[in-house]
């Protein structure tokens, strides 16, 4: 018995193992990029942090996004420069904003 879990076990290893190495593809791809974001700029780099943060200690790629787009349409409306957030990033802060407190009441 315990040769045939061992047997299935690493089958199961061998079957992840091609998404697992995409992930680590993406991962490089993704941390090139970061080396490109303007950290002087808290504007920018705040929602950049955010989305980076929230997407592993929230377990989806999507609620990070969320997050980021949230935040910077908020730092752009407090900082009083609203005219320069796209109208497309305002319809995505409230759709994103309407999906996390519905998701939470049906919580």
């Amino acid at each position: 018995i315990e040769a045939g879990a061992f047997k299935a076990a690493s089958n199961l290893a061998y079957a992840k193992l091609p998404s697992t190495l995409r992930a680590i593809g993406d991962d490089a791809f993704f941390n090139a990029q970061i080396t490109r974001i303007d950290w002087s700029d808290m504007e920018a780099a705040l929602p950049c942090f955010l989305t980076i943060a929230v997407m592993p200690f929230g377990y989806s790629i999507s609620d990070g996004i969320g997050f980021g787009i949230i935040s910077y349409t908020l730092i752009k409306l407090f900082r009083g420069k609203a005219k320069e957030v796209p109208v497309l990033m305002y319809v995505l802060t409230v759709l994103f904003i309407a999906a996390f407190v519905l998701s939470n009441l049906g919580a």
